[in-house]
């Protein structure tokens, strides 16, 4: 599935501060078994261009996943993960 996946906040207490800009916007691919779990680094692919990205270790869950949308803290931010239309994708 397309996914956007944006940084809302930096946390406080953050191991590496300053490390992603707060707004910063990346869009991916995952598949759904691939959805952020508490424990482990989220992980995702670059639609465009080889690579991916991996976010620090989750730490919790703040929105589940409702079929469009989560939220989420890592041990140095907060995200927002949104599915994305076909139609909504760069060209």
């Amino acid at each position: 599935m397309l996914i956007t996946l944006t940084k809302i906040e930096e946390r406080t207490d953050a191991e590496v501060p300053r490390n992603t800009p707060v707004g910063d916007i990346r869009d991916g691919v995952i598949e759904e078994s691939m959805l952020p779990e508490i424990g482990k680094g989220f992980v995702f692919r670059y639609e465009y261009r080889f690579g991916g990205r991996i976010t620090s270790v989750v730490t919790d869950i703040l929105e589940p996943w409702d079929g469009n949308r989560m939220k989420f803290r890592t041990l140095n931010s907060v995200y927002e993960l949104k599915l994305r239309k076909e139609s909504e994708v760069p060209k």
